[in-house]
């Protein structure tokens, strides 16, 4: 409702003024609208009227039915210009800004360039550094912290580059005293062959040992010996790759040394010097080995060897008795008790015969003879002591070879 006033008139008692039932109305309205207003139409809420007084940084104004509330010069704003001073800001829940710039926070990774930072302005931590023996030293704001090398070690420093070298490790810096282990190497062992040998240790045996290009093996103590021993022949080492090297075959213990060719058999006191096949009965002093042209045979008289050929008049000797090759035909004069060997190299076609009287048809002369009438290879005559003073050549295929053998 609308204030209601009550009419005064122009002037006292001039009839145009509100009567005193019809005022006492209007006061009644107007204040049951101020106690609706502000109470419950009975009573007034004096809750709704207390004083309204600014606290630290803020202040009031009340101009009318106006009052206003402010912030005085001591409240920063997001405008104002502020000098904060023993204030703490958390970084974690504000941004810091400037316009055009960055900020740097303490718990940021900043890079500063152009930046002084002093103390006591400034208050900064030493760093500390520890030896294996757990001394500390600490290097404040402002101090060096020199590296120096110790023996063998040297440092340098070249513009922002800090090097350490190793500038030589000698047997003494490397010697007992250094306290390093064979089991702290890298290797602890060293491998000859196919033995790993400890260091620090040593090896009576090793095996798979090749040694290339110029050695030599020396032993000077008694009782020394170095093996050359394979179970049998065909388990030799190649020759030619171990040429000059004994080798022992333990299957026949026969001893050989290796050639660029092949295996040589070194003889030995069980050696036989006999070629293979070689019949040996019984022998005794004065036999001797002659080859009948197939074997080596034992002999026990002296024997003399006589190659034919033929002139084709004729038949050729030369040989025992003879200094060059004979004429056609010449005699022969042999002795009893002694062996001879013709060995016929007349071509093939020419059978040579012993015999007792001449002629192609002659009598075949046998004793003490072998392969008469041979063709190729050894007739051999061992003259009996009854032999006649007179034999003969013959060839059987062309009588004009012939001559005459005369015993003495």
């Amino acid at each position: 409702m609308a204030k209601q006033s009550i009419l005064i008139g122009t002037i006292a008692n001039d009839g145009t003024g509100t009567n005193l039932r019809e005022g006492g109305d209007i006061i009644n309205d107007n204040f049951d609208e101020i106690y609706t207003a502000i109470g419950d139409g009975s009573t007034i809420n004096t809750a709704l009227f207390r004083n309204v007084i600014g606290g630290t940084g803020i202040g009031e104004n009340l101009v009318g039915n106006d009052l206003t509330l402010f912030v005085d010069a001591t409240v920063v704003t997001a405008t104002s210009t502020t000098t904060l001073t023993n204030k703490t800001i958390d970084l974690a829940d504000n941004t810091i800004e400037k316009a055009g710039s960055s900020v740097s926070t303490l718990a940021g990774t900043e890079v500063f360039t152009n930046k002084n930072l002093t103390a006591p302005t400034n208050t900064f931590q030493p760093i500390s550094f520890a030896d294996s023996s757990s001394t500390i030293a600490q290097v404040g704001l402002g101090e060096t912290l020199g590296i120096i090398g110790g023996s063998g070690i040297e440092t340098t420093v070249t513009g922002d580059t800090l090097s350490i070298a190793i500038t030589g490790i000698t047997g003494t810096d490397l010697d007992a005293n250094a306290n390093i282990l064979n089991t702290q190497l890298a290797n602890d062992y060293v491998t000859i062959g196919y033995t790993n040998v400890a260091l620090g240790s040593a090896a009576t045996t090793v095996s798979g040992l090749s040694i290339t290009g110029f050695a030599q093996f020396v032993t000077t103590a008694e009782n020394s010996a170095i093996r050359f021993n394979h179970s049998d022949f065909a388990s030799f080492p190649l020759y030619s790759t171990y040429t000059g090297t004994p080798a022992l075959d333990e299957d026949t213990g026969k001893p050989y040394f290796a050639t660029a060719t092949g295996y040589i058999e070194v003889l030995t006191e069980s050696t036989s010097i006999l070629p293979s096949g070689t019949p040996i009965s019984s022998p005794v002093a004065g036999d001797t080995l002659s080859y009948n042209g197939t074997i080596w045979a034992q002999a026990q008289t002296p024997i003399s060897q006589l190659l034919v050929t033929e002139s084709g008049t004729g038949f050729l000797f030369t040989g025992a008795g003879f200094a060059s090759t004979s004429g056609d035909n010449p005699d022969l004069h042999l002795k009893k008790g002694q062996t001879y060997y013709f060995i016929n190299n007349a071509g093939g076609s020419h059978p040579f015969r012993i015999q007792s009287t001449t002629g192609t048809g002659g009598t075949v002369y046998n004793d003490g003879v072998t392969n008469n009438a041979g063709s190729t290879g050894a007739i051999i005559l061992h003259v009996q002591m009854d032999a006649p003073a007179t034999l003969y050549y013959q060839c059987t295929a062309h009588a004009a070879l012939n001559g005459t053998i005369s015993i003495t």
